[in-house]
């Protein structure tokens, strides 16, 4: 069990740990410039400028944005809304034009080789100060002058009370006061050879306040010089004085040094703040400081951090976790005590302290889990065992398994309760020293959280899953009976048991209910919280309640949650999982435990730490074409092109001390308030014409920005293109009636004409009628003539195979010998060959053919001039519907021929297999 709890990590002896407000860093990822700027100062309009090395970086609280100049930046001064700058070879200003920050060059005359370092506002001219000259801006004239220091160099200037004239020091030499036109007065003393001045600053006696590089802080009064012999001072001599700017006329400074980061403390030698790299700074080199609203910006050598000067937090940090995850801290004979997994180890300092010196207790190295002040003894439940620890010095009074909680028991008021590894340990307090008694039998489990109920009996936790009530015997050795509560209704599906006093009521929270135990009931809690997870005590009727990873301040005499910032809340994040610790420290102080540190909280602080609250700012507001992805870009974006109707903006409430979240609405477009968290920027597209309102406001704030602005209609619903579209009716009514005026008038026509029309159409149809009779009878004479034109085909080829069957006969005769039947019949012969002609016969037909089907063969010749007199015998005899057996006679060749002539035609016409050869032929009329 035990080698679950111990961790093995080496403790370290001594831990010196810082207390700070709270710091947030920005590094140079997030601005997008260099890590070094080198001034800081704030505008006008509430935003916040720095001296960048890559320019001058502008931060209005959500944006960071940069004006990039040619040469790295050293200082900036804003007078009115002109922002002065100055760096390495660079004098200028930068000004706003159409919205944006434009820089101009401030020497025209000459140019500028040298390294500006200062530039402050000295009576109605701007100083630039250099380490060897002064540069003087008239702004009236806007002339720029050059003063050489011909004396020596100088470190830096401080403008003095009147801000008329300025203080400076010749480096090792002397003391000087000069204004614009001349110098006023010049001090020089042996002990200024050995300074190097980095601060002057009046004060209200009129003395000087001073600080030295390396000679600590000192005061200049009637030509006499006196050393402040303190802690401050002291310090700062090691430290290396650099920038300094005062936080009121009190005495209290904040000195940024070159090697130890930030001091924040009184000239009298109080300190109350270390900020270092120990204690949150990202560098302990410090280029610049600016302070205003209890917010301090301080530019590192990486970068800028913030400080909340009046955080109602102080964080005792631990960055590099060198004690280790904190467990448990209390207060016991003025040190303060903090058991962590490394161990237990005191400081020799109050919870207010700047600094703390923590020292390991000896013999406690390894997981101390719980510290408890009773009866004057702080016990320490620890992985060993219980401690008892006096003077620093440990008393093992149990040194078997760990232990946890303890209560003081309300019926044997001698008797300590303590949760451990293994069940219950009883202890015994009479007298001066506790003593350990024995363990309850029967009851031998790890147990963390007990509580005792008002019939003595016991509600013990474990780890995790299990709740029970139990009852002890008299003699406190036994169990006389166990109640498992975790398999109850009410905790059926629970886990993560956690036992609380709330209002003197036991209060049992898990991970999904909390419930009171009165008598043997339980009833729910409603406390308007979820996911509870840890209970504080009760400190002036408040109650710091961790729920869902978040703090919540209740006040039980309201019965309601109070406003708590919400970096406040965050800080439940920050605490161990399942071993929180918020404890009453004092009648004003919580003390919270984290994984890395710890931290105090001043609950009388609360109320005066409120987020300013300003007026929110709207920014950046551009109108873009979302086809074309232009941006408006006229002076005037209060009435936009229809085309630029997707409408993006910014805004900020130039709130620096916690993040606010937003609501925004556009009036014309939406109808309420919408939230948006942190977001900072809106965007709406696709707007319709018409005017809206863009307005912002802060969750829980007044304060309303507006912004104004209209869509123009489109072009075509511009008043030309409407007044277009009233000519456009006008003339169209007017079309219209003048239309309907025809219409009518064609209407009466057709009513007159319908008569003539269906008379018309009778005569028509009776004509058509007549027409089919007289085309019938036609074809039908057609088809007559076509049969007896086909007949006489048919009758003068059977004519031509008589007469070919007696040339036949006749040759046969004249083979036989008979010299004059020989003769005779080659006489026959010869009369059948010469009056029979071919020809003739083709003659008759052709002109009959034509008479019949006039157009047929020029038709052809149209579609067909390849074909031959050959070709346009056979289509005629085709045409007249003749088959190959009555065609073959007539060309005097085989009906095979006569087929393989056909073939021939199809393909010289180029037909299809398909399609008929007669229907096609046919088609020529």
């Amino acid at each position: 069990m035990q080698s679950v709890f111990i961790q093995q990590v080496i403790a370290q002896e001594d831990v010196l740990l810082y207390s700070s407000p709270r710091i947030i860093n920005y590094d140079k990822s997030t601005y997008e410039a260099e890590n070094q700027n080198w001034d800081i100062v704030e505008g006008n309009n509430g935003f916040l400028y720095f001296a960048n090395t890559l320019g001058l970086l502008e931060y209005d609280g959500e944006v960071w944005k940069l004006y990039p100049t040619n040469e790295p930046l050293r200082a900036v001064c804003i007078v009115g809304d002109e922002i002065f700058v100055g760096g390495i070879n660079t004098i200028g200003s930068f000004k706003k034009r159409n919205g944006q920050l434009v820089y101009q060059k401030l020497s025209a005359k000459f140019k500028i080789h040298d390294e500006i370092w200062k530039v402050l506002k000295v009576g109605n001219k701007i100083l630039f100060q250099s380490f060897n000259s002064f540069y003087f801006y008239n702004k009236e004239n806007q002339e720029l002058t050059k003063k050489t220091l011909t004396e020596g160099n100088i470190s830096f200037t401080f403008l003095a009370e009147d801000k008329e004239s300025f203080y400076y020091q010749i480096i090792h030499k002397s003391l000087h006061k000069s204004n614009s036109e001349m110098e006023l007065t010049a001090y020089e003393h042996p002990i200024l050879k050995d300074w190097l001045i980095k601060y002057i600053h009046p004060l209200k006696d009129g003395a000087l306040l001073l600080g030295t590089l390396q000679n600590g802080l000192w005061v200049f009064k009637d030509n006499t010089f006196q050393y402040l012999d303190n802690k401050l001072s002291n310090f700062l001599k090691s430290a290396q004085v650099n920038k300094v700017i005062p936080i009121n006329n009190n005495g209290d400074f904040i000195f940024g040094t070159l090697h130890k980061g930030v001091i924040v403390g009184n000239i009298n030698g109080e300190i109350k703040y270390y900020l270092t790299t120990k204690n949150g700074l990202p560098s302990n080199r410090i280029h610049a400081l600016y302070l205003k609203n209890n917010i301090l910006w301080i530019g590192t050598e990486v970068g800028i951090s913030k400080v909340i000067i009046n955080y109602p937090i102080n964080f005792i940090n631990d960055p590099l976790s060198l004690l280790g995850a904190v467990y448990d801290v209390e207060m016991y004979n003025n040190k303060l005590y903090v058991a962590t997994n490394q161990g237990v180890y005191s400081a020799d300092a109050t919870i207010n302290n700047s600094s703390f010196n923590f020292k390991l207790v000896k013999g406690t190295k390894g997981q101390g889990w719980s510290l408890n002040v009773i009866n004057n003894q702080l016990l320490v439940g620890h992985n060993d065992g219980l401690f008892v620890i006096e003077n620093d010095r440990i008393n093992k009074i149990y040194k078997t398994g760990g232990g946890y909680s303890y209560i003081q028991s309300k019926k044997w008021p001698e008797v300590l309760f303590q949760t451990s590894y293994y069940g219950i340990n009883v202890l015994n307090n009479r007298g001066s020293q506790l003593k350990f008694e024995h363990n309850i039998k029967g009851f031998s489990s790890l147990t963390r959280d007990i509580l005792e109920l008002e019939d003595h009996s016991f509600l013990v936790s474990d780890s995790w899953e299990k709740l029970n009530r139990i009852k002890v015997s008299s003699d406190k050795r036994d169990i006389k009976y166990v109640d498992d509560l975790s398999t109850k209704n009410i905790f059926k599906k629970s886990y993560k048991f956690r036992l609380f006093n709330y209002k003197n009521q036991a209060l049992i929270v898990t991970n999904d209910t909390a419930v009171i135990v009165t008598d043997n009931t339980f009833q729910k809690a409603n406390l308007g919280l979820n996911k509870i997870e840890y209970i504080s005590g009760l400190l002036n009727g408040k109650y710091i309640i961790k729920a869902s990873g978040k703090l919540h301040l209740f006040d039980i005499n309201k019965e309601e949650e109070e406003y708590l910032a919400p970096s406040i809340k965050e800080l439940g994040e920050r605490q161990i999982y399942n071993y929180e610790v918020i404890k009453v420290l004092n009648d004003s102080l919580f003390v919270l435990t984290f994984s890395k540190g710890l931290a105090v909280l001043n609950i009388n602080k609360l109320d005066k730490y409120t987020p300013l609250k300003n007026s929110p700012i709207i920014r950046d507001v551009s109108f873009i074409n979302d086809r074309t992805k232009q941006r408006y870009e006229e002076q005037s974006i209060s009435s936009i092109p229809f085309d630029y109707n997707t409408f993006s903006a910014s805004y900020s409430l130039r709130n620096y001390q916690e993040d606010i979240k937003y609501l925004i609405k556009l009036e014309g477009y939406d109808q309420d308030w919408i939230p948006v968290g942190l977001k900072f920027s809106a965007r709406y597209q696709n707007l319709n014409y018409g005017t809206y309102v863009f307005c912002v406001k802060g969750e829980g704030d007044s304060l309303i920005e507006k912004y104004k602005f209209s869509i123009n209609r489109p072009m075509y619903l511009s008043n030309t293109a409407i007044f277009i579209y009233v000519i456009l009716l006008f003339f169209t009514i007017t079309l219209l009636i003048y239309g309907v005026k025809l219409l009518l008038k064609k209407q009466r026509k057709v009513i007159l004409l319908k008569k003539r029309d269906d008379l018309k159409r009778q005569r028509e149809i009776n004509q058509k009628q007549l027409t089919q009779l007289r085309n019938q009878r036609l074809q039908e004479e057609l088809e007559s003539k076509e049969a007896s034109l086909s007949e006489l085909l048919v009758q003068s080829s059977k004519n031509k195979e008589l007469l070919k069957h007696l040339k036949e006969e006749m040759s046969n005769v004249s083979k036989e010998g008979n010299d004059k039947k020989i003769k005779s019949l080659k006489k026959l012969d010869h009369i059948l060959n010469t009056e029979y002609d071919n020809t003739k016969d083709w003659e008759i037909f052709e002109v009959a053919f034509k008479k019949m089907h006039k157009d047929f063969f020029s038709h052809l010749i149209d579609v067909h001039p390849n074909l031959t007199n050959e070709d346009l015998k056979l289509c005629a005899y085709l045409r007249v519907n003749l088959s190959t057996k009555e065609l073959a006679p007539i060309f005097n060749i085989t009906p095979k021929s006569v087929d393989l002539k056909r073939y021939r035609l199809r393909k010289k016409m180029g037909l299809p297999p398909k399609e008929n050869l007669y229907a096609y032929l046919v088609s020529f009329q």
